[in-house]
Order: structure tokens, then sequence, then C-alpha cells
């Protein structure tokens, strides 16, 4: 999954060494504040001296940086949504195959199938469950949700068969 960077994050982190606002985040002044102390305090720590410029220039893009954020989760969205459409491409070639392995009138279907089953599940739960990396909550939902499907129709095609 691709990581947002967020280049105003310094400003959540440092505070403000003095004056009216000793102890607070530099990202909790306000603009004029900042612009104040540019201009006003002759002999300025260089590093305080950029970070109220950076606060300055947060206020002025806000806008833009709203918007790459919302591409960026967009194209998350997005390439969620592609491996999503991968994976039930592929749990539709294992639902043919195992309604292959029924028309060929392999018998106990159920105690050769359920366990190769199971272990696609483990193998995809790995692989999208939310707590991997690159996994949602949507696609182990679908995952479980195929898997269940299958397992149940070859319970009740053994019934049928018996």
């Amino acid at each position: 999954m691709k990581e947002r960077h967020d280049r105003y994050a310094i400003l959540d982190r440092e505070r403000m060494p003095w004056g009216k606002y000793a102890g607070r985040r530099i990202s909790e002044l306000s603009v004029d504040y900042c612009k104040f102390a540019l201009t006003s305090v002759d002999q300025l720590n260089p590093l305080l001296r950029d970070l109220l410029k950076l606060r300055i220039d947060k206020e002025k893009n806000w806008l833009k940086d709203l918007k790459q954020q919302l591409a960026h989760y967009e194209s998350v969205a997005n390439e969620n949504d592609a491996r999503a459409k991968h994976f039930e491409v592929e749990c539709e070639r294992y639902r043919e195959q195992v309604h292959r392995m029924q028309a060929e009138g392999w018998a106990n279907t159920r105690t050769q199938a359920i366990p190769c089953l199971r272990t696609l599940r483990r193998r995809f739960a790995a692989r999208y469950h939310p707590d991997a990396e690159g996994g949602s909550t949507a696609t182990m939902a679908l995952v479980n949700q195929i898997f269940n499907e299958l397992e149940r129709e070859l319970i009740a095609d053994e019934r049928v068969a018996d």
C-alpha cells in the first residue's frame, strides 16, 4: 500500500519555545502570529524560522494539499478494487474446478475438496486480511463469503448425491 507523505507533520510535533504561545504546537499558531514573529524578531532560530514559514505555507496551500490527499486515497481505493476483481476471477476458477470435480463424479467430493478449500481460504486470508499489508475489510469479507458459498455448495451437492 502506498504511504502518504505529510510534509506538515513536523508542525504537529514541534512546539513554540517562547512568547505568547510558548509550549503550543506550531500547527496551532495563527498565521498572523507567525508573520509577526518572522518580521519582528531579529535573531530567530533558523529551525523555528523554517517552521513558521512552513505553517504559513500550510495555510496558503490547504486546498491543494486536500486535493492531493483525496487523490492519494482514491488511488488506494482503486488499487484495492483491482485486487478484489483479481480475487473474484481467481475464486471463480476454483469454483469451476469444484464443479468439474463433481461433474466427473468424484466419490466423497466433500472429504477431498473441503481440506483443499480450507487451505486456499487460509492462503487468501493471509494475503487479504485487514491486518496484513495491502489487505482490507471489504476484500476479507468477500473471501469469507465466497469460501462459505463454496463449502455450502459442496455439502448440498453431496447430500443430493447420497
